[in-house]
């Protein structure tokens, strides 16, 4: 925003005369800007050809692995033995 009112103002001095800046700020969805700067918007087709794609059942079974994980090392914890960093467990890095 600040480059194009300092632009606006550069051409103004430079052919000697004073500008005439209007600045409206509007907030727009995404697909309203990208249709407002000519892209079109489109949603993914095949969601499963994406690696970043995770079903809801695949996600709910993560969640359950990892706490199951957890609850080991809390656990052990409560026993006294050595437990691994959290992060550094299978199921942290699978979510990761």
């Amino acid at each position: 925003m600040r480059e194009l009112v300092e632009n606006a103002l550069y051409s103004a001095e430079s052919i000697s005369d004073f500008p005439v800046v209007e600045i409206t700020i509007e907030e727009v969805g995404r697909s309203k800007f990208n249709s407002m700067i000519g892209l079109a918007d489109h949603e993914r087709r095949y969601e499963a050809s994406y690696d970043d794609f995770e079903t809801a059942k695949a996600r709910k079974k993560n969640l359950a692995k990892e706490a199951r994980v957890l609850e080991i090392q809390a656990r052990n914890v409560a026993l006294g033995k050595n437990v691994k960093d959290p992060a550094a467990t299978k199921a942290a890095r699978l979510r990761g």
